[in-house]
């Protein structure tokens, strides 16, 4: 046998034999120790990990760190593919945690898993909401949401991260893929599962959406008035909106940019209108629209040409009797203006009767009001025969009735008697409809100018006062001397 040969293989195998020991302890020990370390911290045993992680050198230490990184993602990639649940994750991080060396390590892998595992949470509630209300599950569900939250050491990220979610749900909102029942319900959800700054955030967005729902049906409304090319009435609902230049819905840009367009179009289309109304003689309502073009527009729109068109004949008339007002009234009441029997201007001194006061009435309804000028006790009235203004009667107005009725103290009633008369307006002058005198002394009781007995005269005076109606107020009234403001500023 050949000894060097045996020796040379025995050497050989010792060589091999060393080099397979030290690979055992420089390659395979380190490497089982180190998958040790995570197999300890897959169980949540910290302790375990710590032991493993102590019988490695200060290098292969160092790389159970750089490999801690992707241990935990990995882990939160398990999680989030539904491979695990969070509690299994949890213990993991909490491990990782109770490390020596390692305390502040998961911070950033529970933003991600704490508030995905909280807006899982948010969901499941969300669908037993729709379902079942607030149920003793979807209370349950909002203690799984409090245990996951209140039992993490770092809350600010997931705090963030659900903020950004509702942010996230209110913009698919903004954008019209879901509905606003849907948000609204959704919010409704999330401030009682959300807790902390989210869960206040949830609460404010919860109040902006009741904000939404309001500027929306105010945007509705002023929307169709705009479509019916109410432009006036559009801009007023934009300005009763009051939606603050703050405002973080976009509804003080929409109201605003709808105000602009009703601003914008109402400049033309209401001049047109107003002019159309004056040349279908609606006088009325062409002065209702440029008493609001002066409103909205103040000096910004001429309204000169379409205030010319409005002015009515008996507009006019009457102020070109006023402007000789005194001379006219005497100059008509010499002519001697009778009402029946009971009533004659001739018979009266101007002097003594000189009005400070006018007021415009519509006896008959006509549309076109009567002027009348008192002094508070006795009236001129004026009426406007479609060509001029001319005097219809002096009268002494105990009440007035329902149109064309008008009950006086006939001021031509022989001295010593009283009593009334019941007159009626059509065509521009007054008749008599009846009347009564009643002599002071109780000798004499005349109706219609056939004397009657006291009974009678009496029914004759309840029957004329029936007519009163005291609700009617005569308020379109001013000085004399502004009598061109009363005039041409009349609304019927």
């Amino acid at each position: 046998m050949n000894r060097k040969k045996w020796t040379t293989i025995t050497i050989i195998s010792l060589i091999v034999l060393a080099l397979e020991i030290v690979s055992v302890f420089v390659f395979i020990l380190p490497s089982k120790n180190m998958n040790d370390v995570f197999k300890a911290l897959e169980e949540g045993n910290a302790k375990k990990a710590e032991e493993a992680l102590d019988k490695l050198s200060d290098k292969n230490e160092d790389k159970v760190e750089e490999l801690m990184d992707d241990f935990a993602t990995y882990q939160c990639n398990q999680y989030g593919q539904g491979n695990i649940t969070y509690d299994k994750l949890n213990q993991m991080l909490q491990a990782i945690e109770n490390m020596d060396d390692y305390y502040g390590f998961s911070q950033e892998f529970y933003t991600y898993a704490a508030s995905k595992e909280i807006i899982r949470i948010c969901d499941l509630a969300y669908e037993e909401y729709k379902t079942a209300g607030k149920s003793s599950l979807f209370y349950e569900y909002q203690g799984d949401a409090s245990d996951v939250y209140y039992g993490l050491s770092y809350r600010s990220g997931v705090d963030e991260e659900l903020k950004k979610f509702i942010d996230e749900k209110y913009n698919s909102f903004s954008e019209e893929k879901i509905t606003f029942d849907e948000i609204s319900e959704y919010i409704d959800v999330a401030t009682y599962i959300f807790v902390g700054d989210a869960g206040y955030y949830a609460i404010d967005m919860q109040m902006q959406i009741s904000l939404i729902e309001d500027y929306q049906e105010k945007y509705d409304i002023a929307k169709k008035y705009y479509d019916e090319k109410k432009y006036f009435e559009a801009i007023k609902e934009c300005d009763n909106a009051a939606v603050p230049e703050s405002d973080v819905t976009g509804f003080y840009d929409k109201f605003k940019a709808l105000r602009q367009d009703a601003y914008d179009e109402g400049k033309t289309y209401y001049i047109k209108e107003a002019e159309d109304l004056a040349n279908a003689k609606d006088y009325d309502g062409a002065r209702d629209i440029i008493n609001n073009i002066k409103e909205v527009y103040g000096d910004e729109v001429d309204t000169s040409a379409v205030e010319a068109l409005v002015v009515a004949p008996w507009m006019d008339a009457y102020a070109k009797y006023m402007k000789n007002m005194e001379k006219n009234l005497k100059k008509e009441a010499k002519k001697g203006v009778k009402i029946g029997e009971c009533d004659d201007t001739s018979l009266i001194n101007v002097d003594d009767y000189i009005p400070d006061k006018i007021y415009l009435y519509d006896f008959d309804n006509d549309g076109i009001p009567e002027m009348l000028l008192t002094n508070g006790t006795h009236y001129f009235i004026i009426g406007y025969n479609g060509k001029k203004a001319t005097l219809t009667g002096f009268i002494d107005a105990a009440a007035f009735c329902d149109v064309p009725y008008l009950i006086t103290v006939p001021t031509a009633m022989p001295d010593g008697y009283t009593g009334y008369e019941l007159i009626k307006f059509e065509n521009n002058k007054w008749e008599v409809v009846e009347y009564y005198y009643a002599a002071e002394d109780g000798s004499r009781y005349i109706i219609n100018g056939s004397e009657v007995d006291y009974e009678e005269c009496s029914a004759e005076h309840d029957r004329i006062a029936s007519f009163e109606n005291k609700n009617i107020k005569i308020s379109y009234g001013d000085y004399v001397s502004n009598y061109e403001d009363l005039i041409y500023g009349y609304k019927k």
